[in-house]
């Protein structure tokens, strides 16, 4: 499939990536954040005071004696190793308080933005797999990039404060052990840097195969295609599909983890070395009477508190590098502009509308297969209008044009006249009701509230009853311990499992609830029996007259009163009038009409 022109896949620097992280951080928790930096520095510096504080009173009785000993210089050298060693405590448990906080608090922010930005974009882009593989990485691991890169910046605040002290010690002490920590510690870098972008390639690359082991293992972990599987016997089958799909994965992952395994090794060897001969030149310094005993224990500190600090700084820094992939697409996903783009004109959903289709042909992006051929339609306000054909004819994808998921590649969709392309989208979302072939039904919510989706800008408790009435699921509500009150679904305490057929109608009753004044039903009574279907379809006949109703179906019983029934095959429209002047045409509708009447015989 060709790729999207609105997914743009984007190169950051390392720098920018940060920044964002910094940013969204602050905006997401903005007093604990700039806490939680204020906190890593400060406990960055109390290790210094500690044994500084400690080197202070060995030097002095070792130049006076314990004897002779200035009191004075004792007692402040005392302070502060009470201060080096009481104060990490508290700043440690203020920061666990404000770490826990800022998580929580980032996890909604991030959660936010990505609700904010499915909102925005269109259908179509969503359908899309490029988009589905972005999607994956942002979700699975871009916000986890997100906090991981906080708490690392975090750290890194924390050890740069380290990394100056002890920089600005070592230089007075001696400037060739810095040199030696630096150069040992360097590779670390370049090692980290080298294990993270492969790990962050690999998870990239592999984003549509995770996505294929997530849609075998994920029919067991529903219960609707678990009872499928089980009755079937295909559980084990599923699972054999899953760890086929996982295992070229995982045997990538495994090479991957013998070659990070070796750099790992190699940076540690490095460190030990540079390590071994810091301490080696400072003994010798010592021998040679450059430093006090005192001095020496403050010089070690030090020296093993630099060393950490770079290390951990460069291992973070190489670690950053798997982050910036990961938050690289994050970024990407939030910057996605939508594929439909909206116009600025304002529709009157109580106004008549009049929709024409004129020479409207349709290929899906990145294809060159013509699925809709030369379309010319006209739907009068209040007009009943039915859409039949053999499966792929195209009868769903005029659907999806007139709801604007697509565009049409070419010809126009004419709303009173005006492109559809220049009305307010979710003012003409406003205008339709629609029930597709796949619908959902919200657990955790109750009957009432299913049904209330279908408009939140009004709440009227009377209307839901009267559109559960229409749809014949009234009769089962109110057999229900708590009425209209009652969850849905079993999946959550207190709720009641719904037929299919049961929560069909439950969808309808949502649509209807709408009270739009265009209603686009795809096959809406595909799963309920006769009796019911029979009734409802007479009810939307006597009670949404003022309505136009576009309905696609397969049952010709269905659609016989309609006053335009529409045949398309393979992408056309074949015949198109009425039922009896189709039946008088001879044709195909004929054909499959009395096809499906001899069923019934």
């Amino acid at each position: 499939m060709a790729k999207l022109p609105n997914i743009i896949e984007k190169d950051r620097s390392l720098w920018k990536v940060l920044v964002f992280a910094i940013r969204e951080s602050i905006k997401g928790s903005p007093g604990y954040s700039v806490a939680r930096y204020i906190f890593a520095t400060i406990n960055a510096t109390l290790i210094f005071v500690q044994f500084g504080g400690l080197a202070i009173i060995v030097n002095e009785f070792t130049r006076a004696g314990i004897q002779n000993a200035h009191l004075n210089v004792i007692v402040g050298a005392f302070a502060l190793i009470v201060t080096g060693t009481l104060v990490p405590s508290i700043v440690a448990s203020l920061s666990n308080f404000v770490f826990s906080v800022q998580f929580n608090d980032m996890q909604k922010h991030i959660q936010k933005i990505i609700f904010s930005k499915m909102d925005s974009i269109d259908i179509a882009t969503v359908e899309h797999s490029e988009f589905q593989n972005m999607f994956d990485v942002a979700s699975n691991r871009g916000w986890g990039a997100m906090t991981n890169s906080v708490n690392t910046v975090s750290n890194s605040l924390g050890n740069i404060t380290a990394l100056v002290i002890a920089t600005v010690s070592l230089i007075v002490i001696s400037p060739i052990v810095l040199v030696v920590l630096i150069a040992s510690a360097v590779p670390t870098y370049f090692l980290e840097k080298k294990n993270a972008e492969r790990t962050a390639e690999l998870w990239k690359a592999s984003s549509e195969q995770r996505r294929t082991w997530n849609s075998k293992s994920e029919p067991i972990n529903k219960k609707d295609k678990l009872i499928e599987l089980k009755n079937f016997n295909l559980v084990k089958i599923f699972s054999r599909k899953w760890q086929e799909a996982i295992g070229a994965y995982y045997d990538k992952e495994k090479k991957l983890d013998k070659k990070t395994l070796g750099n790992e090794i190699l940076g540690d060897v490095l460190l030990i070395l540079g390590y071994s001969i810091s301490f080696f030149l400072i003994i010798l310094k010592i021998y040679e009477g450059g430093l006090l005993l005192g001095s020496l224990l403050f010089t070690f500190t030090v020296i093993s508190r630099f060393q950490s600090a770079i290390q951990a700084l460069f291992e973070n820094f190489g670690r950053l590098n798997e982050q910036k992939k990961y938050l690289n697409t994050f970024m990407d996903f939030t910057e996605i502009k939508p594929l439909i783009v909206s116009g600025d004109k304002l529709l009157d959903p109580h106004a008549p509308i009049t929709i024409e289709f004129k020479n409207v042909s349709f290929s899906y992006p990145g294809t060159t297969k013509k699925i809709l051929k030369d379309i010319s339609l006209v739907f009068s306000p209040g007009e009943n209008i039915a859409i039949v054909g053999l499966n792929g004819a195209g009868k769903t994808t005029l659907i999806k044009l007139l709801t604007r998921v697509y565009d049409p590649t070419k010809g126009k969709i004419l709303v009173n006249g005006i492109s559809l392309k220049e009305y307010d989208l979710k003012s003409w979302k406003e205008c339709l009701g629609i029930l597709l072939q796949e619908y959902a039904i919200y657990s955790e919510e109750t009957v009432e509230e299913n049904i209330m989706l279908g408009d939140t800008s009004k709440h009227d408790s009377k209307f839901v009853i009267a559109s559960a009435q229409e749809t014949t699921i009234a009769d089962v509500i109110v057999s229900l311990p708590e009425k209209y009150n009652q969850k849905v679904g079993t999946e959550f305490k207190g709720g009641v499992e719904f037929s299919k057929g049961q929560k069909q109608k439950l969808a309808l009753a949502r649509t209807l609830y709408r009270n739009a004044p265009i209603m686009i039903l795809d096959e809406p009574t595909a799963s309920i029996d006769a009796v019911s279907e029979d009734t409802i379809f007479k009810h939307l006949k006597a009670n949404h007259t003022d309505q136009t109703r576009i309905v696609i179906s397969h049952k010709f019983s269905n659609v016989r009163d309609s006053d335009q029934i529409i045949l398309i095959q393979n992408g056309s429209i074949l015949e198109q009038g009425s039922h009896e002047e189709l039946i008088g045409l001879n044709g195909t509708y004929k054909e499959l009409f009395e096809l499906q009447a001899e069923g019934y015989r």
